[in-house]
C-alpha cells in the first residue's frame, strides 16, 4: 500500500436524485467524489438528478503540483444516450471542462486504465 492523500470515487447521493437502475449491480451511482485524505474534505460533482456515472479513469498530468483528470461515461436515462465527461481531478465541482456527446447509449463498463501514448510505444 502507498500512503495516498488523494483518493477519488463515484458513490450514491441521494441529494442528487432518486436511485436509478444502472446495470447488473442495481441503482447506479450518481456522483464522483475527490475525497482530501488528511483533511477529511469531499469535493463532488453530480451531473444531474435523471444520469448515473460509470467507473473514471484517471489521466495523470505532465505539470507537476496538477492532479490530472478524471474522464468517464454518464448514461443519461431521460435520453437513452451517454455522454464521455471529463473533469479537473482536483476541481471536480467546477464541473465538465469537456464532453463528448455520444449518438448511443453504452452498456456499463466494469474498468478502465489510461496509458499514456509514450507507455504504448515501450
Amino acid at each position: 500500500m502507498v500512503n495516498y492523500r488523494i483518493g477519488y470515487y463515484q458513490g450514491y447521493n441521494p441529494e442528487n436524485g432518486p436511485p436509478l437502475i444502472s446495470g447488473p449491480v442495481g441503482a447506479g451511482f450518481n456522483t464522483i467524489m475527490r475525497l482530501d485524505l488528511h483533511t477529511g474534505e469531499i469535493k463532488s460533482f453530480a451531473p444531474g438528478p435523471s444520469c448515473t456515472v460509470q467507473e473514471h479513469v484517471h489521466i495523470a498530468s505532465r505539470q507537476p503540483g496538477h492532479e490530472g483528470y478524471l474522464a468517464f461515461v454518464v448514461d443519461l436515462h431521460d435520453q437513452q444516450l451517454s455522454e464521455i465527461l471529463l473533469l479537473e481531478a482536483e476541481h471536480p465541482e467546477s464541473g465538465p471542462i469537456a464532453r463528448i456527446k455520444l449518438p448511443l447509449r453504452l452498456r456499463c463498463q466494469v474498468h478502465g486504465n489510461w496509458v499514456s501514448a509514450q507507455a504504448l510505444a515501450r
